[in-house]
């Protein structure tokens, strides 16, 4: 592949974060949810999916709960995301669990043990 489309799906990737990220803390407004963040959107070649990862606070069931409802509104998010960005055709979107924190903390602790 080329670097030209590299590039591209680079900036289409940072053009969804951040135009979703709008979208959701203006729209999305279920407590079920809880407190979440959109850390990274990672799309296809052929930019025709898009997978958004989601940093979700709360216990295990809480993510998946959060999860599960950040997909059963991918189709209004990616209508949304149709209205405010001009792509030729918008990725499907499918929400992932972001546990690269998680993955932080536990290598701290680690550390800290080895420190100690």
């Amino acid at each position: 592949m080329s670097k030209r489309p590299v590039e591209r799906i680079k900036r289409v990737n940072v053009l969804i974060k951040e135009t979703l990220s709008d979208i959701v803390k203006k729209e999305v407004k279920d407590p079920r949810i809880g407190l979440f963040s959109l850390t990274d959107v990672e799309t296809s070649k052929d930019l025709k999916y898009a997978k958004v990862f989601v940093s979700v606070i709360g216990e295990d069931e809480n993510r998946k709960h959060a999860l599960d409802i950040l997909n059963q509104m991918s189709r209004f998010l990616r209508h949304r995301l149709n209205d405010e960005i001009k792509l030729r055709t918008i990725p499907e979107l499918t929400f992932h669990l972001d546990t690269s924190y998680d993955y932080y903390q536990k290598i701290d602790s680690l550390l800290k043990e080895t420190k100690e």
